[in-house]
């Protein structure tokens, strides 16, 4: 088994995937030296910064529809509520969809504060230093 020749960095071309194989593989070689460790610290930082702005705005977009649902649901029951015919425990149903509503707009709001950090993090590190990751600031 031959071992891997060592590849310049300049000569690596293509897809932006090429240069993710490229910097994590244990064995690179940038210009005859072994790549960093933190070269590729930083590229895994960077990714987990990625997936968490996408998993926020996965749960943002649940709680929009779960709000889209309630608004949904609100107006049903203020229209049974307005007929001769009140459905039983239609006060109470309407009680249960607002205090679920003003649990999902705090959520939403919640949502929204994380998402702003995680997006300050990511321009933040994509501007800084290469030896310098980004630090919380607050919390959601």
């Amino acid at each position: 088994m031959t071992s891997a020749a060592p590849v310049s960095f300049d000569a690596i071309g293509g897809p932006a995937w090429s240069l993710w194989r490229y910097l994590t593989r244990e064995d690179s070689v940038r210009e005859g030296v072994v790549v960093a460790q933190d070269d590729r610290t930083r590229m895994l930082e960077r990714h987990r910064l990625v997936v968490s702005i996408i998993d926020v705005n996965s749960r943002q977009m649940r709680c929009d529809g779960a709000i889209a649902g309630l608004d949904i649901d609100r107006a049903r029951l203020r229209r049974d509520m307005r007929g001769a015919e009140r459905p039983a425990g239609a006060c109470e149903e309407l009680a249960a969809v607002d205090q679920r509503m003003r649990e999902l707009t705090e959520e939403r709001r919640k949502l929204a504060v994380e998402r702003e950090w995680l997006d300050a993090a990511l321009a933040e590190f994509d501007g800084a230093n290469p030896h310098e990751a980004p630090t919380p600031s607050g919390t959601a």
